[in-house]
């Protein structure tokens, strides 16, 4: 364990200790597997999710009992949530930082979130932070540090909530708008079957070692976004002459994803040629205006919940070639269609720009409260 120093501020007036000696040993009867997390019941479950709860036990033996709040730090993703209630730990990478006396536990929440370490990916992170100098002002004065943050950050939460609904509600409506036009298209036409009306077909898991064949660009289901397709980390790998044909990609070509984000879909775009791999289908309609017409119809579906019920498989979801054939798509006149498309693609122009909006804002807020954790520790914050 390497020391690692004070940022400037406060840690000049006053005393530090290295991290690991503020903090008082907790036992932890039980660990439960993410797997194994209860929607209800009589504890919580805390793990290093994001969420503030991640599930719920009932054997109460497991659960760690609350006398004076203790800070939570995810070891992978570095999550910090103060709790003050009895809970049970969920799953690995959880450590419990309870403070010694000494050490307010907001004030030491409130100090972590501010000297964060640098991410290591999935690696552990409190190692890097056991050896860290905490600054300890006297218990007052931590504690007026603490109900200072307190009062600025819940305006901020306040204006972070109202961002968040603001985002849901675009994207809401945007579901709303697209639902209703699909509809249009499948009350003047049917639904029929993707493999009655169009060829699709599922990529190849190419061999990057293999030695045959000609470097191409090749698509991965990382690189296909709800919508568009992220190019910037586009691998290149050797196809053989006799593969071209099979596994290329047109413009106008959707792709689907087979596993890792099964149903997510876009419209390939450009004149380049690419080519794609086995956990992407590759679907061609002879109509131009069923490209869309799917790619909307998935995406209403995933978000209204109807999707996930043409998977497969336990653990790692897929939207197999079979499940795919038998999909349901809303299918009218080719008039039909491009006016129902133009009104979904208008209202997606009219949500990404309100989203890209909201976005801003939570960043701009995500920004201020770093802004005000620096001025407190720095002694600027009065």
């Amino acid at each position: 364990m390497s020391s690692r120093p004070a940022p400037e501020g406060i840690a000049k007036t006053f005393p530090t200790k290295p991290l690991s000696a503020c903090l008082d040993s907790v036992k932890v009867p039980a660990k439960i597997p993410r797997s194994l997390f209860l929607t209800d019941g009589k504890l919580p479950i805390i793990s290093q999710e994001s969420d503030f709860i991640n599930g719920y036990w009932d054997n109460e033996a497991d659960a760690i009992r609350i006398d004076s709040p203790v800070v939570v730090f995810g070891d992978h993703t570095q999550v910090l949530k103060l709790v003050d209630f009895d809970f049970v730990v969920g799953a690995d990478g959880v450590k419990i930082l309870k403070p010694k006396d000494f050490l307010d536990p907001a004030f030491l929440r409130y100090f972590l979130e501010a000297n964060p370490t640098p991410s290591l990916g999935y690696a552990r992170h409190y190692r890097h932070i056991s050896g860290m100098e905490i600054p300890l002002p006297p218990l007052e004065e931590q504690k007026r540090i603490v109900a200072v943050l307190d009062q600025a950050f819940a305006a901020l939460d306040r204006a972070r909530a109202h961002a968040e609904a603001n985002l849901a509600d675009a994207e809401a409506l945007f579901v709303k708008v697209a639902y209703d036009n699909l509809t249009t298209i499948a009350q003047s036409g049917k639904l029929v079957q993707v493999g009655e009306i169009a060829e699709h077909c599922l990529g190849k898991m190419l061999d990057k070692q293999k030695n045959k064949g000609t470097f191409r660009p090749y698509l991965r289901n990382i690189n296909i976004r709800w919508f568009e397709i992220d190019t910037s980390d586009v691998l290149e790998m050797r196809i053989e002459d006799r593969e071209l044909d099979r596994y290329e990609v047109r413009k106008g070509d959707l792709l689907i994803c087979e596993g890792g984000y099964p149903g997510r879909a876009s419209i390939y775009q450009s004149d380049d040629s690419t080519y794609f791999q086995k956990a992407l289908h590759r679907v061609r309609f002879d109509d131009e205006s069923l490209p869309k017409v799917l790619m909307y119809w998935l995406f209403v579906d995933d978000k209204l919940g109807k999707l996930s019920g043409h998977f497969s498989g336990t653990g790692i979801s897929h939207f197999t070639g079979k499940a795919l054939a038998s999909y349901p798509m809303p299918v009218s006149d080719t008039t039909t269609n491009a006016r129902a498309i133009k009104n979904i693609d208008r209202c997606l122009e009219m949500t990404n720009s309100l989203m890209a909006k909201y976005q801003a804002k939570l960043t701009d807020l995500a920004d201020l409260r770093q802004s005000l954790l620096q001025k407190a520790f720095s002694g600027e914050l009065t």
